[in-house]
């Protein structure tokens, strides 16, 4: 039987038995255990692709087709949150095939990789801002790159991260009534992570709050008034303007 046949018969046996008795990596030829790991990938089985896909980028370097199976063996594991694991794939893509059609796109997957696993918010930010620095190098790169989106939805995500650290911080100050204090804190956050969306609406709240606490009316209403569109705020910024009017 020639492979062409005796890869046909896998894939219907395969079919039929639902992966049941899939062929051992090493009992199969380059291509068809490159056709497996792909067939394995398309379907969603990224548990299974993963053993098939890497088994044939280390015995088959030099194939054309590594670069592709290295793409996918790296997304497998990022699905699986397997985060280290495809920090490394993906940082070894782009080091490996630079000019590989997956180049761009595998640079700023690595650092999103390596953001899902950095520490939580209130600990020392080591990998959140190694994957920081890797989100802004890519787009002083290549500023015109179509991923250029997804290098800012990172930094959005990044600084919404190191915003929250400092933000409970300057919380801290409000709850003691160091005010100026906690200004102080609050205004370095919006200058410092404009990007963090999610976490400046909350910053604002406060800092609304603090500049009413000092008797800066017209400050406080101004910065609380623009929060009444938000659905999450709208409710306690407009307790904190009533609060403001019936102190006039």
């Amino acid at each position: 039987m020639n492979p062409k046949s005796a890869f046909i018969g896998i894939l219907l046996l395969l079919a039929l038995t639902g992966y049941a008795k899939m062929p051992k990596p090493q009992d199969m030829e380059a291509d068809s255990l490159f056709a497996l790991g792909e067939r394995l990938y398309a379907e969603g089985n990224f548990r299974k692709a993963v053993q098939y896909l890497d088994y044939f980028i280390m015995n088959y370097p030099v194939k054309d087709k590594v670069p592709v199976a290295q793409y996918h063996l790296a997304d497998s594991y990022y699905k699986l949150r397997r985060y280290q694991e495809a920090s490394v794939e993906f940082e070894f893509l782009y080091k490996q095939f630079t000019n590989s059609e997956f180049a761009e796109e595998a640079q700023i997957r690595a650092a999103e990789s390596i953001f899902e696993i950095s520490e939580p918010y209130y600990k020392e930010q080591i990998l959140t801002l190694d994957a920081k620095r890797k989100a802004e190098n890519f787009i002083e790169r290549y500023p015109n790159s179509e991923f250029v989106s997804m290098a800012q939805d990172l930094l959005a995500r990044i600084d919404d991260k190191l915003a929250q650290k400092e933000l409970e911080a300057a919380k801290l100050y409000f709850q003691f009534k160091e005010y100026e204090a906690a200004i102080m804190s609050l205004e370095y956050i919006l200058a410092t992570y404009p990007g963090a969306k999610k976490t400046n609406t909350e910053t604002s709240y406060y800092l609304g709050r603090c500049k009413a606490e000092l008797g800066e009316t017209e400050e406080a209403e101004a910065i609380l008034e623009e929060l009444l569109d938000d659905p999450v705020w709208q409710k306690k910024a407009e307790k904190a303007l009533n609060k403001i009017e019936k102190q006039k």
